[in-house]
Parts: C-alpha cells; sequence; structure tokens
C-alpha cells in the first residue's frame, strides 16, 4: 500500500508465497473508478473519515469462483480510491497466479494475479 499512495509502481516480483492470501481469509483490494457513492453521491472529494459506499453492486471472482464482497467503500483520506474486502473461498485451489477481477454496471477490470495458501 506504501508504494500505491506514494505514486510508486509495484514490482510483481514482490508478490511472494510469503506474502499469500489464506484460503478462508478477507483480502482488502485498491482501486479506482467504482462511480458514486452513498451518501453524497461524488467520489471526487477526498473520503471522509466514516466513509460512504458504492452506490452500485460490485461482483468479484478469484480465480473461477464468485467471491462475497464483504464492502466496498471510498478509502478514506483519499480521492476516487475505494476499497473492496472480500472473503477469499475457504476451498479455493492452493497456487500462484490466480486471477482476481471485479466487475460492475457491466465492466470487467484486467485481471490481477495473487498467489493463495
Amino acid at each position: 500500500w506504501t508504494q500505491l499512495a506514494s505514486g510508486a509502481m509495484i514490482d510483481p516480483a514482490s508478490v511472494k508465497p510469503s506474502s499469500a492470501v489464506k484460503a478462508g481469509g478477507t483480502v482488502t483490494n485498491y482501486c479506482p473508478g467504482l462511480g458514486a457513492v452513498n451518501p453524497g453521491g461524488d467520489a471526487a472529494p477526498a473520503a471522509p473519515d466514516a466513509p460512504a459506499t458504492v452506490r452500485h453492486a460490485v461482483t468479484v471472482t478469484i480465480g473461477d469462483r464468485n467471491t462475497p464482497v464483504v464492502s466496498a467503500q471510498l478509502a478514506p483520506g483519499f480521492t476516487g480510491l475505494y476499497t473492496l474486502q472480500v472473503s477469499v473461498p475457504a476451498d479455493i485451489a492452493s497456487g500462484a497466479g490466480i486471477p482476481v477481477v471485479v466487475t460492475q454496471l457491466g465492466q470487467t477490470s484486467t485481471a490481477v494475479n495473487i498467489v493463495v495458501q
């Protein structure tokens, strides 16, 4: 997260099995572009300490599995940056290069690969 906040690129090689996501755990994803929020409807100003939630439903897949989205909201203190708290299925296969895809209003993100233990 420190790399993202500073504007630095993230080196994909830094995502190693030692930083793997645990099956059955929760992971936080940071992403832009999830649009209007409740209350307020505008993601332009920096998010307050009690952030607004995303107005339109978001779905996430990990591998080929639909994954429960625990929360989708603006990231406190940032402009136009959202956090998605996602439950990782307990029975998902472990391995490297497991794709994570976010979908909202028919728009699908580019896959980001993670390591699952």
